[in-house]
């Protein structure tokens, strides 16, 4: 091969390789060589670098405005076609005004960012956060029922009245407390012994074992004590009822009952706690009053004391119809006694008789040892003339 040849080929590889570089935005010999920045498309010719296009004016001397969208603007006078967001303006020099944002800066801020921070003017993004009650890139989400506090992260107490959401800032409860809660954020149970609506109510106090009730219904769930019904346990047996649940009967012997454990206040004629035992020797309600000494035995009727075998008047046995002991009887005795202490004179003379007529005493056969006695005080106060009436 010649010289010439050789020549030949060289200068078809070096035209070759100068105008046909695989990437665009490279020139040269090598293709090493960015082409200038104000060619539009970063294209250029390849042998000498010069600008297919340019950006703005005719040596392509002059770069678009910064801000102008993809980099393009009229040739001739450099004006940008669009900004990029945030940016406005004929050549996209001005930033959005404070509160809005993004492409044309048609976009307002959400007005939550925290602090009452402005969100930033090209994404709309709160850089500092959100304010109480909001979330989301832009603060635009509003937290969801149940939530409240900033970025949403606190948890409602769920107690709020007519289960209506909390405050989404707050957490307050705005309506008021559900019943059995009570403070501002309804998540405190009313105290024990209270329920209700705001915890106004008092428990029955009655609930088996003394438990509490139910903090909002008032329900003793575990029962009541011995004498009480109902959910509450705020009602006692009825009359003739007594123990758990009044399932028990009282005594017919009763005249009250007593609604917890049955003990008895008694007719007259018993006595005992449950009424069950007749009165002996004595007589009328709970056996309270004794039979009169005067009876026989001292033995009466234990409903209304009259003398079941009779007593001693005038030293003879009455029938079951004669007197007995009452509160006339004994007003007798008591003015009887105050006029033997007044007449003292006459009671010492009465001594003295009662020695001289003992042996008349048991020739009379009187059944009592007070018999007598009894009857010569009358006689004796009456010879005397000292027995008052009416006493």
């Amino acid at each position: 091969m010649n010289r010439i040849s050789i020549l030949l080929c060289l200068v078809h590889l070096f035209v070759t390789h100068s105008y046909s570089c695989s990437n665009n935005g490279f020139y040269g010999t090598y293709c090493n060589i960015s082409c200038p920045i104000n060619c539009r498309d970063n294209t250029c010719d390849q042998g000498n670098g010069n600008c297919d296009n340019c950006f703005y004016k005719i040596h392509c001397d002059t770069p678009c405005p910064t801000n102008c969208k993809d980099n393009s603007c009229h040739f001739d006078y450099g004006t940008c076609y669009e900004c990029k967001p945030g940016w406005t303006g004929t050549t996209c020099i001005i930033k959005c005004r404070e509160g809005w944002f993004g492409e044309r800066c048609n976009h307002q801020c959400s007005g939550h960012c925290r602090d009452n921070m402005i969100c930033n003017y090209v994404t709309g993004h709160c850089e500092r956060g959100c304010s109480l009650g909001w979330t989301g890139y832009r603060c635009e989400k509003e937290c969801e029922d149940g939530t409240f506090g900033y970025e949403c992260t606190n948890k409602c107490s769920g107690h709020c009245l007519d289960d209506s959401p909390c405050n989404k800032r707050t957490g307050i409860c705005d309506i008021g407390c559900s019943p059995g809660y009570i403070n501002s954020d309804c998540g405190t149970e009313c105290s024990t012994g209270y329920f209700g609506m705001n915890c106004s109510e008092n428990c029955s106090g009655h609930c088996v074992n003394n438990e509490s009730c139910d903090h909002v219904t008032g329900v003793c769930f575990n029962g009541c004590q011995d004498g009480y019904i109902g959910a509450r346990c705020d009602n006692i047996c009825k009359k003739g009822y007594y123990g758990k649940n009044c399932s028990l009967v009282c005594s017919p012997n009763c005249k009250t009952c007593r609604h917890m454990d049955g003990l008895c206040s008694c007719k007259a004629g018993w006595m005992g706690p449950n009424c069950t035992t007749e009165c002996v020797w004595s007589f009328g309600e709970n056996c309270q009053y004794p039979c009169g000494g005067y009876c026989i035995d001292q033995r009466c009727d234990r409903f209304n004391g009259s003398c079941l075998y009779g007593n001693c008047t005038l030293g003879t046995q009455q029938n079951d119809d004669s007197k007995h002991i009452t509160p006339v009887t004994i007003a007798f005795i008591v003015g009887l006694s105050a006029s033997v202490i007044v007449n003292i004179v006459a009671i010492g003379s009465f001594l003295l008789e009662l020695r001289i007529h003992s042996k008349y005493m048991e020739n009379r056969n009187c059944q009592c040892c007070d018999c007598w006695f009894n009857l010569h005080i009358e006689e004796r106060i009456t010879t005397e003339g000292l027995l008052y009436t009416n006493i």
